[in-house]
């Protein structure tokens, strides 16, 4: 299933984007017609800075919190759209290993919060912890089958410890077992989908020999996890992204792939513009060319002319001069346009929003507003 998934560290979105956007891949998914795998199915709620999906997952969310979350699960529902979880649950393999009824007893809990919320699935993320025990996989595979036995009609997509051949992994978490990704395609039921993330953490490409080798290991089609999007980083942060380095076709095409999730930036209005071009097909200098022609002419005239120096010089290397100038074009962009028609499709946006959201998005950036996450790897 094709997600879209907040799962990025740093800044993140607010409950009214989040709503925003489920309406968006609504509208989006009726255009797809019958062909559903051409778009995104899915919004996933796993930003890296809800702790209570992370270090504190054995406390309750605030009730606030179950209530805009409810609200969404709602929302998703009525636009036919999946709402998933990212939990990333920090120290339960030790408390496995140490008391493995208090460790059941605790995830018992949790999950029936996830019960709570009307979930399509659950991404298991095992990912940016610790993980060179050599009991690693087998405590996976069992705390996966716990959850999988306690809500057996739950989707699980597992993202391994290390979910990718990039030597920053086990550098940063220790040594990957020498058996680790067999086990863990041994281990797991077929119906557990795995996240790849490709050769690198932040792939630019997924080079068919690769997919193969791994989707062999694992024994199943893989789960692209894209981060070509992502701004987190000490690197990223630098840049704004405006498009994939794959589209859906390229994975509806690979025949070693299942789905595919996008993580996208902490910039929202630029999400919606990397959705736009990861639905249409070609090279992504191609696809992005053919988004510039849906959005406005303002706002398609200043990404165009300045997307260089936004997404590949970087605010480190731009003048005072040039920020300024950025910052007065951002001012004079048309905000009066109240809806507009994406391709002639009859899939209404409010565009004034999205050109309101790009102003004040890129506004922040250069004024340092995106800055790297330290508790981001990358």
């Amino acid at each position: 299933m094709n997600t879209v998934l907040e799962g990025f560290y740093g800044q993140q979105w607010s409950w009214e984007q989040r709503r925003f956007l489920i309406q968006w891949l609504g509208s989006l998914k009726k255009l797809s017609g019958a062909d559903k795998d051409l778009s995104f199915q899915q919004y996933c709620y796993a930003p890296k800075g809800d702790i209570y999906l992370r270090n504190s997952w054995q406390k309750p969310w605030p009730l606030v919190q179950i209530d805009e979350m409810r609200g969404l699960s709602e929302l998703a529902q009525q636009c036919d759209v999946g709402f998933s979880v990212g939990f990333s649950p920090v120290g339960l393999f030790e408390l496995w290993v140490e008391d493995v009824d208090a460790a059941k007893n605790a995830l018992g809990i949790k999950c029936k919060e996830f019960a709570l919320l009307g979930l399509s699935s659950l991404g298991l993320f095992f990912d940016d912890m610790p993980a060179s025990d050599a009991r690693i996989a087998a405590v996976q595979v069992d705390i996966c089958l716990f959850i999988q036995n306690l809500m057996p009609e739950l989707k699980i997509y597992l993202c391994p410890s290390y979910y990718s051949y990039d030597p920053v992994l086990p550098e940063l978490f220790g040594a990957m077992p020498p058996s680790y990704w067999q086990d863990l395609g041994d281990g797991l039921p077929k119906t557990v989908e795995l996240f790849w993330t490709g050769d690198k953490v932040i792939s630019a490409s997924y080079p068919e020999s690769s997919l193969k080798a791994i989707s062999d290991i694992f024994n199943r089609r893989l789960t692209i996890w894209d981060n070509s999007c992502v701004n987190d980083g000490r690197l990223t942060s630098n840049v704004l992204p405006f498009h994939t380095c794959a589209s859906l076709t390229d994975i509806h095409n690979n025949c070693h792939v299942s789905s595919f999730w996008l993580n996208p930036s902490n910039a929202f209005s630029l999400t919606l513009i990397v959705i736009l071009s990861a639905l249409r097909e070609g090279a992504s200098g191609e696809r992005m060319s053919a988004v510039l022609k849906l959005l406005p002419e303002t706002l398609a005239a200043f990404i165009d002319v300045n997307h260089s120096l936004l997404a590949e010089v970087g605010l480190s290397s731009l003048s005072d001069a040039e920020i300024k100038r950025l910052s007065m074009e951002l001012n004079t962009i048309e905000e009066s346009i109240n809806s507009y028609n994406i391709s002639g499709l009859h899939c209404e946006v409010n565009v004034k929003y999205l050109v309101d959201a790009v102003v004040s998005d890129v506004q922040f950036w250069l004024e340092g507003g995106f800055q790297f996450a330290p508790d981001c790897l990358t």
